[in-house]
């Protein structure tokens, strides 16, 4: 429901309100994980993901559409999830014709892990 309230443009927030609405979001799902509290992680990931979709289309107007929606929802539902589960989620989650615009968003933060784990720097030895 948060995030239709968000996509129905009710309230018009910033580029950096909504990335603040994103990252207030992420830090009481992590908080409220790491508390015990028995909640998903699918809704929550689904609310931030529109709202850094937004944030996007809102300082970059070219960028507004499906893509980026579907782009940033699937990059962090798979980042915070396994890719394996994030995918099915995907396919679960979206009607077949936005299938390929799920897909590119999960394969992107797949490939943006990978890159990450590769190129960080090993702690060094104390």
């Amino acid at each position: 429901q948060g995030s239709l309230m968000l996509l129905s443009g009710e309230e018009q927030y910033g580029a950096l309100a909504l990335l603040g609405i994103a990252l207030v979001k992420l830090l009481a799902t992590s908080w409220s994980l790491t508390s015990g509290y028995r909640g998903g992680l699918v809704f929550p990931t689904v609310f931030a993901g529109v709202a850094i979709s937004l944030s996007a289309a809102t300082a970059v107007p070219d960028l507004a559409g499906p893509g980026i929606l579907l782009g940033s929802v699937a990059g962090l539902l798979v980042e915070m999830t396994t890719p394996a589960l994030g995918v099915v989620m995907l396919l679960a989650l979206l009607p077949a014709k936005l299938l390929p615009l799920g897909v590119a968003g999960a394969a992107g933060a797949i490939l943006g892990r990978t890159l990450i784990d590769r190129y960080r720097p090993a702690p060094e030895a104390v």
